[in-house]
């Protein structure tokens, strides 16, 4: 059995009648009710009895034929509750619908297991002439399906302007919310980009003492919320006009302006960022305070600030345009909120552990990093791991080493020297596991990080013997006198053993920079700073520095 929109398709065998009917073959029917076969025989596993088969296929002689035999069989029943009626509602049966709906029997306003009336499929489905008929003959305006919609919810949701029209014009109350969102037909006119039909719907609206045009659902969501996703800026203008508020704050913490960002249509951006309030703009768009996080763990849903929603578009115009409007820096610097993992990233992160195109997510890094993007926490954080970028880049490198420009650009920046001299560590475990060309430049770039500990790293995380390349190496940039040992004890090929011991260039380096160090232990953001400004050749300062 397959089911559309709540519509039973039979699959089963049939019985003579329907067969009958599908076949056309009246000669076939008659001798089926002469032997007295009943009208109300349902097929094995659908449920359908002739009569459904005859409304489907719109066959009014046929529906004559067998109501002649028992009139009050009319109403009778599928195994989800739908009438002969209903289906031929469903299937555009009109020639048909318009004998039924002439019937004494006729139930009208009968409704399926999901209390869905003939009206209500008819409008769904867009089948205009099926709906005058069945308000001509009494059927219900306002009849709500066990979700709460009524026939107007249906004919707006499926964009049937016409029918939602006559509806209104025949009497139906727009005043009716439905049960899961908690929506009048308005919001959902809202999303539809038909500015002549919203204009009608809200003069309808106004009219009425009751509404407001701020009604949210049971999300919290304004009409004014949703009609951003129509993408029409008239429609938008026209509900700004009439007093929509855009700093209404639904249950996800977003306001207009967040949906406005996710939509790269910089017009829509520019006018909700205009209405809305600087002080709501600061409140629900900036997260400057850990207590602001416990407010997510009720909905576990994400916070996007206005900038990730941006680069979510893959956009590159329209982000620009957002860091460029004017947008506080508390906002612009607003960290991105997971709360079911309960982590945290900086937008400089968003696009890559996102995985949107390698392509865009250079050159959003470039961008981000152009205006100058925060890439630290801007509150100190004890209850969420926070994921710092460059650690971002480095866990998405092992399956694109394209992302190796991203890293380089990140490594120029000194916030990002900074988390890598505090954290080196476990930049330097994930670095181990991907590629040789990333070790060695997080170690350019290290104030902390020498040889020696790249290979304490190896050995632990037992890699030495897996990852050759970036073994043979690190061993040949080692100076410490017990490693070189374990070295030559485990080089089993004689005339290699002292090719894997580091050189005298090397241990002149060693102990070079051990001494800078030693003279920057104070202060180790100042080691590569002092190593770089030495009195030495460019070549020089380059092989110290491990390029």
């Amino acid at each position: 059995m397959e089911s559309t929109s709540g519509i039973i398709f039979p699959q089963s065998k049939k019985s003579s009648l329907s067969a009958a009917i599908e076949m056309k073959n009246k000669k076939l029917l008659m001798k089926g009710l002469q032997k007295g076969i009943s009208i109300r025989s349902c097929d094995n596993n659908d449920g359908w009895t002739p009569l459904h088969f005859a409304a489907k296929l719109d066959n009014v002689k046929f529906m004559k034929l067998l109501l002649r035999q028992d009139p009050a069989s009319i109403n009778v029943t599928c195994y989800i509750g739908q009438t002969p009626l209903y289906i031929c509602s469903a299937f555009n049966s009109y020639k048909t619908l318009c004998f039924l709906v002439k019937q004494t029997f006729v139930n009208i306003n009968s409704v399926d297991d999901n209390l869905s009336s003939s009206l209500q499929i008819a409008c769904e489905k867009g089948y205009f002439k099926i709906v005058k008929k069945l308000i001509e003959f009494g059927a219900n305006l306002n009849a709500k399906d066990i979700a709460g919609f009524t026939p107007l919810h249906d004919a707006i949701i499926n964009k049937n302007i016409n029918i939602s029209k006559y509806l209104l014009d025949q009497g139906a109350d727009p005043m009716v919310k439905e049960d899961d969102y908690g929506f009048y037909p308005f919001h959902y006119a809202c999303r539809m980009n038909n500015l002549k039909f919203i204009q009608l719907l809200l003069k309808k609206m106004l009219e009425i003492k009751d509404f407001s045009i701020n009604t949210v659902g049971f999300d919290g969501r304004s009409p004014l919320m949703l009609s951003i996703s129509s993408k029409n800026i008239k429609i938008i203008q026209l509900l700004l006009d009439h007093g929509a508020d855009p700093n209404i704050v639904d249950k996800e913490f977003k306001i207009a302006l967040h949906i406005a960002s996710s939509v790269p249509i910089l017009e829509i951006f520019q006018i909700i960022y205009q209405h809305t309030s600087e002080e709501t703009i600061l409140k629900y768009c900036s997260l400057n305070d850990e207590s602001q996080l416990k407010e997510g763990d009720v909905y576990s849903v994400d916070r996007y600030s206005l900038v990730t929603a941006a680069i979510s578009t893959c956009n590159y115009d329209f982000l620009k345009n957002v860091l460029n409007i004017g947008l506080n820096s508390n906002v612009l610097n607003c960290p991105h909120v997971c709360f079911r993992e309960r982590i945290l990233y900086m937008p400089v992160s968003y696009a890559v552990m996102h995985d949107l195109p390698p392509d865009f997510i250079l050159s959003c890094l470039e961008l981000l990093l152009e205006f100058k993007l925060s890439l630290k926490l801007p509150f100190q954080n004890i209850s969420y791991s926070f994921i710092d970028p460059l650690e971002s880049y480095l866990l998405k490198m092992d399956c694109d080493l394209s992302y190796l420009k991203c890293v380089t650009l990140l490594l120029q920046q000194n916030d990002v020297i900074n988390i890598l001299n505090k954290c080196g560590f476990k930049h330097l475990n994930i670095a181990i596991t991907i590629d040789s060309s990333i070790v060695l430049l997080i170690l350019q770039h290290s104030d902390v990080l020498e040889p020696i500990n790249i290979f304490n790293c190896l050995k632990k995380s037992k890699l030495w013997t897996k990852n050759h390349e970036l073994s043979t190496k690190i061993q040949k940039l080692v100076c410490n006198l017990d490693v070189n040992r374990e070295i030559l004890r485990s080089c089993n090929n004689e005339s290699y053993r002292f090719c894997h011991i580091a050189p005298l260039t090397v241990w002149c380096r060693h102990v070079l920079r051990n001494h800078i160090r030693q003279t920057t232990a104070n202060h180790c953001s100042l080691f590569r700073k002092t190593l770089r400004n030495l009195p030495l050749p460019d070549s020089l300062l380059k092989f110290m520095n491990f390029e």
